[in-house]
């Protein structure tokens, strides 16, 4: 697929064209500190020439037909320091005189997404010369200019002598794949495997996630922009070799709103293209949730008596039972469930049959479909004290994709209030005795 040029400027923009003939129409205005025309965040003018940024490319040397050059990008500093997609390839003559190569047809189109560097960190830069310029390079001197970095260049030689460049990764490589080929227009949620075949460890920031829309002439970008809650997943690392899921929810992208075409979702160079078609079957699934029940237990905090924590016993779909305190969101206790990784937060209490209570789930998740209305009978009489309170509860997919969290039942102050439901209560009956029984 071809990708034409797209600038992400402080929230979203729409661009139509490449080139010199880019036309960039901004929605907000950019953020203080940010060049207004790329999109990244730049020292002051006066500034820029003095800021301690070393760049360095892999090899000294590369043959003529190299496509890619990897630029190693070192912040010396005590600030976040970010950077462009976009760089120019300069030819350094003998007599000292520097000219810039031509871009090839349609090779002056670049993802302008700014990439942070935290301070005294490192990060690579790929220059994919095969992608922007005619190849083979004529032997000489050569100078990568990046967009954001000022006079700092990174200098290379090309001879036909030069060693070929190791097929071997380097530093933290990182691809993308969806968990669908194809989506519905409805859809509310994209899981994407984060993968490193890299030799080093890579650190994901959820912010720095975009969702591209392609048309035949045109490209826009949408950020990440979502709420940032004490329950959000803002970071996370994928050692080398290894990889990661990671969940975009669509309401935190704010503007797009899928229709039938082509995207794709972005990361740090690395992109993963998926459809969008009316007719998009929906994502094969066992009908159960990671998450089957759950009982929530409400503690007042040792002290002042004024907060309170939470804790939790969770029973999987696989069967397994867990205990632990509260504070994970459903999605982050179904990402850790899918890593096997549950035990880094939570202590398995004891295994059940995994049908039985899958059945249990499906009895509670008919009566909803059938349109039941579930309501919890509370005594007239609520308790005047504050007191431990236990809940009982699951979250029942709806058609349009929502989630009705149902309250199968809870205690207060020793008072145990059921729903009016009585298919649900002998769930909730099952449930407890399953959280409360010994073995």
């Amino acid at each position: 697929m071809k990708r034409t040029v797209f600038a992400l400027i402080s929230a979203a923009v729409i661009l139509t064209g490449c080139g010199s003939g880019m036309t960039v129409q901004e929605v907000g205005t950019p953020a203080l500190g940010i060049d207004e025309q790329s999109g990244v965040m730049m020292p002051p003018e006066d500034e820029r020439d003095f800021v301690d940024i070393d760049l360095w490319t892999a090899q000294s040397c590369y043959p003529p037909d190299t496509e890619t050059v990897i630029v190693t990008v070192s912040n010396n500093t005590d600030a976040e320091f970010s950077f462009g997609e976009a760089f120019k390839l300069i030819r350094v003559f003998e007599n000292g005189k520097q000219e810039a190569v031509k871009f090839k047809e349609g090779g002056d189109c670049f993802t302008a997404l700014a990439q942070v560097v935290l301070p005294h960190e490192k990060t690579e830069f790929r220059a994919n010369l095969a992608e922007h310029f005619a190849l083979p390079l004529d032997e000489g001197e050569y100078r990568i200019s990046i967009e954001g970095m000022g006079d700092r260049d990174a200098v290379f030689t090309v001879s036909k002598d030069a060693p070929v460049p190791s097929d071997e990764p380097q530093g933290a490589q990182l691809s993308l794949e969806t968990e669908q080929a194809v989506y519905a227009p409805d859809t509310a949620v994209i899981r994407v495997t984060v993968t490193n075949s890299g030799t080093e460890e890579a650190h994901i920031s959820l912010v720095n996630f975009g969702i591209e829309q392609f048309t035949a002439e045109t490209c826009s970008m949408t950020p990440y922009h979502g709420k940032i809650g004490c329950e959000t997943r803002l970071g996370g690392a994928v050692p080398a070799g290894g990889s990661d899921i990671w969940e975009l929810y669509l309401d935190d992208f704010p503007g797009l709103k899928l229709t039938e075409g082509e995207y794709a979702v972005y990361y740090d160079g690395a992109e993963a293209e998926f459809s969008v078609q009316a007719n998009a079957a929906a994502p094969e699934t066992d009908g159960v949730p990671d998450m089957l029940f759950c009982m929530e237990k409400t503690i007042p905090d040792d002290g002042d008596g004024t907060g309170s924590r939470a804790e939790l016993i969770l029973l999987m779909k696989d069967g397994t039972l867990w205990g632990g305190a509260g504070g994970l969101s459903r999605s982050d206790i179904s990402e850790l469930f899918r890593k096997q990784a549950l035990d880094t937060h939570y202590q398995m209490l004891k295994k059940v049959d995994a049908d039985a209570a899958q059945e249990q789930y499906l009895r509670i998740k008919d009566e909803v479909k059938n349109g039941e209305k579930v309501t919890v009978i509370y005594p007239e009489a609520q308790p005047a004290v504050e007191a431990p309170r236990t809940v009982w509860y699951t979250e029942i997919p709806l058609n349009d994709d929502a989630s009705q969290h149902i309250t199968m039942g809870s205690e207060f102050c020793g008072t145990f209030s059921e729903t009016d439901n009585e298919a649900v209560n002998a769930v909730c009956a099952w449930f407890r005795e399953v959280c409360t029984r010994e073995e």
